[in-house]
């Protein structure tokens, strides 16, 4: 999610995540009917994340992995999420104000070409992938400083198209399976369009685009899954991701050239009931806590949100 912030007659943006489904059940349905073609695949996940604390009417969260295992060693998957996030909130640092936003959001991701190499108790596995989301966002609302109102509609579209290289290993133990991932994004680009509308206290029209290259980024994982009982294992994960993203906007007196570092980190445990509805395919729900940190280098100020869901889906081990 895109975050509106006025100052002084300055408006700039940073980053935040907030998503809704759109259309999921028919891309899980979608999903299930192409899994035939898949060999000897494992990593499945299709799930359906509810955002306990959003504002918007639905906020089911769709999270689709389709692997396809080519041989032993090589493998390929997809990635797709989708959503949309309604919230209301005030305008951060006026008491009389109000934003309402839509934001709509797409995530594609293609872990073109992985290779794995097999021991009797691990795996361990290199690969390359590219992945591209776009946000498209309006903010609707005003801020009262005293002199009167200064209406917005902003619209903002972003694209983001990135390259990157992931390593993970998986330990295999008598009770307990440890799974870490790294993905790092040594090259991405970060489009940017703007169209905003200010009205009340100042009238004006103010259009912008930019198209930058991006500064490198990083993610880990860790994941440990052990048996709970005969009936189900129970897995408990960490996710740290470090996002930093600079872009130009029009402020309304010239550009601004804008950066913010987003640090996400996320907390979830799964509960995997030990029944097979397709081959490998468990019954899973979960819930998770995924705070977000946004540092903006510009003003030095700091925002953070945090949001609780709940999962429910089917899912493999790893």
């Amino acid at each position: 999610m895109l975050f509106l912030k006025l100052s002084n007659d300055r408006i700039f943006l940073s980053s935040n995540k907030g998503n809704r489904m759109r259309k999921g059940f028919k891309i899980a349905l979608a999903t299930i009917l192409l899994s035939s073609i898949t060999l000897m695949a494992d990593g499945y996940r299709i799930e359906f994340k509810k955002a306990l604390d959003s504002n918007a009417e639905d906020s089911y969260i769709p999270d689709i992995i389709l692997p396809i295992q080519w041989n032993e060693n090589y493998s390929s998957s997809f990635e797709y999420r989708s959503g949309e996030m309604v919230d209301k909130r005030l305008v951060e640092g006026y008491a009389n104000s109000n934003n309402d936003e839509n934001i709509e959001h797409k995530r594609f991701k293609l872990n073109a070409l992985n290779y794995r190499m097999l021991s009797e108790d691990a795996s361990y596995t290199f690969g390359i992938g590219a992945s591209y989301e776009q946000f498209d966002k309006r903010q609707v609302g005003y801020v009262n400083s005293g002199g009167g109102n200064l209406n917005f509609d902003n619209n903002i579209k972003i694209d983001t198209l990135s390259l990157y290289l992931k390593a993970e290993t998986i330990q295999h133990y008598s009770w307990l399976d440890i799974k870490l991932y790294g993905i790092l994004t040594p090259v991405s680009n970060l489009d940017v369009k703007q169209d905003t509308y200010l009205s009340g206290i100042a009238t004006k029209h103010l259009q912008a685009s930019s198209s930058e290259s991006q500064d490198i980024s990083y993610e880990v994982d860790v994941d440990f899954t052990s048996k709970l009982n005969s009936f189900a294992d129970i897995s408990l994960a960490a996710n740290y991701r470090f996002l930093p993203t600079k872009y130009n906007l029009d402020s309304g007196s010239g550009g601004v050239e804008t950066k913010i570092d987003e640090i996400t980190t996320l907390l979830s445990a799964r509960i995997l009931f030990n029944f097979e509805i397709l081959s490998g395919w468990m019954p899973t729900i979960g819930y998770s806590q995924e705070s977000v940190k946004l540092k903006d280098k510009s003003d030095s100020s700091t925002i953070t949100l945090n949001e609780d869901k709940i999962y429910i889906g089917v899912n493999t081990r790893f």
